[in-house]
């Protein structure tokens, strides 16, 4: 289970201010953006792996295991994905580490999950560049968070239709 870093702290902080929102948390690790988006919105949260499952649901969250969209079917206001976009050595078999189709299969298959105006949360690492694919699917985004660090630069996009 990916513990909490960075990342995940920069994409809690611009979750804040979502209020009376309708919200999937993809690949939702230890649930700790579903925790806290759960005092002021209707939230599903959804991982691969069927531990993160287990450890989600026995702290009470909404979660069910599905890559990517397979097992949903609703449309939410926003989605919220901290994508696993890491290299993993050659030694590690977890399999919530980095696939280099996931970010674009994510972005192909979350257009039919988003309402009318509904947006999506994204982590963005330099070490990965699709905002040309961005650009292909015809989203607007804009950069809300950027952190730099010794060997890439985080960023939180908000994409929309």
């Amino acid at each position: 289970m990916y513990e909490p870093a960075e990342d995940t702290f920069m994409l809690l902080e611009c979750c804040k201010s979502l209020k009376n929102k309708t919200i999937l948390e993809m690949g939702c690790g230890t649930g700790i953006i579903s925790k806290y988006l759960l005092k002021s919105n209707k939230v599903m949260s959804t991982d691969i792996n069927p531990l993160v499952v287990k450890y989600c649901k026995s702290h009470k969250l909404n979660v069910i295991q599905s890559d990517l969209f397979e097992n949903i079917k609703d449309k939410f206001d926003y989605i919220i994905f901290n994508p696993p976009y890491l290299p993993k050595d050659k030694e590690d078999n977890d399999i919530t580490l980095y696939d280099k189709n996931i970010i674009p299969r994510f972005l192909k298959q979350a257009k039919s999950h988003l309402n009318k105006n509904g947006k999506i949360l994204i982590i963005w690492s330099s070490l990965n560049n699709y905002k040309p694919l961005l650009k292909k699917l015809k989203y607007k985004f804009k950069t809300i968070k950027t952190e730099k660090f010794f060997f890439e630069t985080l960023e939180v996009l908000e994409c929309k239709n």
